[in-house]
């Protein structure tokens, strides 16, 4: 009878382990930008009308050197200006994982962020 109630007890867990893991399992990738232009000025509207979820995956391609990609919180991107320990990316290729809220990303190269080269994401 013990051994039966342990097998049911493990076979819940596991069942609960792998619903809690299916999150990852659905989760998208996208390519932010459009068509072939990728991280470019003009992006603030881009993830207008799309429904990000939690741990889906934004990719940044853009020429190295012209650009980069710091997540920032709000007023980082209201005023478009990175902590001073911000994580920078910048290899020309680099992606985020957006977690559940608003999610924000700016190029600080001057002027970019200005010219509109940042997004607001809320991910539901």
């Amino acid at each position: 009878m013990a051994q039966g109630r342990f097998s049911l007890i493990f076979a819940t867990a596991l069942l609960l382990g792998l619903f809690f893991q299916c999150e990852n399992v659905w989760a998208k990738t996208y390519f932010v930008g459009y068509d072939p232009t990728g991280w470019t000025f003009n992006m603030e509207d881009w993830p207008t009308g799309q429904n990000f979820k939690p741990n889906d995956t934004l990719v940044f391609s853009y020429n190295r050197g012209e650009h980069n990609v710091i997540v920032v919180d709000r007023q980082g991107h209201d005023t478009c200006k990175a902590p001073e320990n911000a994580y920078v990316q910048s290899s020309g290729f680099d992606y985020i994982i957006l977690n559940k809220g608003e999610n924000y990303v700016i190029c600080n190269f001057t002027g970019h962020c200005e010219a509109k080269m940042k997004m607001a994401i809320n991910v539901l």
